[in-house]
């Protein structure tokens, strides 16, 4: 936390923002709770009393008896109560109040039963389903456990029913099983699906939650062209129950990962995937896991460059779970699912996955996985070795490719690139001018066209 008038300083000349609210010491106790209940709603903040609208300072000297009252607001005037740490100082001879808000993993409102959350500078109301999308977000209520009226089990693909079955060793009726599991509810003698259920097993879950599948993207480049410039070789859109979604993202992706040929310390090259599969899998899986499911017409996507893969799914991270702590703290925001997942065999119960994806990148001399919240979503990368690939200094472009071609025979466009670390033109440029220079023979033409040694 803050603690010296220095840094109190620099933060209000640099004015109102995502953490940090004005307010005058004449606001009202019932005010403030609007922004302390926005702070613990979102991602925390400061509330700096003393200071106008403007960043000047007024100070709070002389109101001993409203700061009591304004002291005594994330606990009167907010249910459940914000935890909040207060802390005076002083700034050109006057002084400030400090409230320090820490983000808060349940939904707090005003006595008024008013919901606030800090968006950018202001304090945004919320309507109903933003509410119940703040709780699902915070893991306080379940998305997933909730009964789709107008479904029924003849949504439900009976093959994957009896297969999940089969896997758990019930033999008893499905029905029954599924009601055991919170997987379905009785409404006036019939079962009702709830919305995992229906993900999990229905023949088709987009009928009730639309772009619930994945969006596979492979673009040639390492950034995302659009208009006559669009770079997309690749696309396939997935939508079918989780288990099969899972599977047939697993094999579309599985496709695409290329290998690398590296020069090894013995100076032999050494064939190695582009990423590792528990890597690269492990995110997709987490993604189709852990997404919120609230947030619908919008699919995880998984975009591969030729630099890196991304996998972004649409929610932040849920409940108590930070970028600062992920490695270590684990909450799930759909339970029901991701046991139905472990009992697939598709997830492991024993919460190593984010610690073995980075082992497994070090391993294979790869950056570690970053993780990031843009927007209202979740995004895993992994880079491969293209931009800084493992090349001994002293050993020139030309040398390796001749040790290369020695080993291999020929090489292509897209296996210079990778193995040297250039861009597609300047692969071309470098290849053609050894060829004019009758060092290496092209073969080929187009997409077909290879490069081997002239001296072979």
């Amino acid at each position: 936390m803050i603690t010296t008038a220095q840094d109190y300083r620099q933060i209000i000349q640099a004015g109102e923002s995502q953490f940090v609210e004005f307010k005058r010491v004449a606001v009202a106790p019932k005010h403030l709770a609007e922004s302390l209940v926005a702070f613990a709603n979102a991602d925390g903040g400061t509330a700096l009393i003393g200071v106008e609208d403007d960043g000047s300072i007024s100070g709070i000297t002389g109101c001993e008896n409203h700061i009591d009252e304004l002291l005594r607001a994330p606990y009167v005037h907010c249910v459940p109560p914000v935890e909040a740490q207060s802390l005076t100082f002083a700034i050109e001879s006057k002084t400030i109040l400090a409230l320090h808000v820490a983000c808060s993993t349940q939904v707090h409102e005003t006595i008024r039963k008013t919901v606030y959350l800090r968006v950018g500078r202001k304090n945004q109301r919320l309507g109903v389903n933003d509410i119940l999308r703040l709780a699902y977000a915070k893991g306080q209520a379940s998305y997933e456990v909730q009964a789709i009226e107008e479904a029924s089990l003849d949504d439900l693909d009976q093959a994957l029913v009896a297969e999940y079955c089969t896997r758990i060793g019930s033999t008893g009726e499905p029905c029954d099983v599924f009601y055991s599991r919170d997987l379905l509810v009785r409404r006036e003698g019939r079962f009702v699906p709830t919305l995992a259920c229906l993900l999990l097993f229905a023949q088709k879950p987009q009928r009730y939650l639309p772009r619930c599948g994945i969006d596979f993207l492979k673009f040639e480049g390492t950034r995302q062209l659009v208009g006559q410039e669009l770079n997309i070789v690749k696309r396939e859109i997935i939508e079918r129950p989780l288990p099969q979604l899972i599977q047939r993202a697993i094999e579309v992706v599985g496709m695409h990962v290329r290998e690398y040929s590296r020069l090894g310390p013995d100076g032999l090259f050494l064939t190695a995937p582009e990423y590792p599969p528990f890597a690269w899998q492990e995110a997709v899986v987490n993604a189709v896991a852990h997404r919120d499911y609230s947030i619908t017409g919008k699919a995880i996507q998984v975009r591969m460059f030729d630099d890196r893969l991304e996998v972004e799914s649409p929610g932040r991270l849920p409940g108590h779970v930070r970028l600062d702590n992920l490695v270590q703290e684990r909450f799930s925001r759909n339970p029901h699912i991701v046991r139905a997942l472990i009992e697939f065999g598709y997830m492991k119960d024993i919460g190593e996955g984010i610690d073995r994806m980075i082992i497994e990148m070090e391993r294979l001399g790869l950056p570690s996985p970053e993780f990031s919240e843009p927007d209202y979503s979740f995004t895993v990368v992994l880079k491969n070795a293209l931009v800084k690939p493992t090349v001994e200094p002293a050993i020139s472009a030309e040398d390796m490719l001749r040790r290369y071609l020695r080993e291999y025979g020929w090489i292509t466009n897209r296996d210079y690139r990778q193995l040297i670390g250039v861009d597609r033109q300047t692969a071309w440029r470098q290849l053609s001018r050894l060829v004019e220079r009758g060092e290496l023979v092209r073969e080929g033409t187009g997409r077909y066209t290879r490069y081997r040694l002239a001296e072979l």
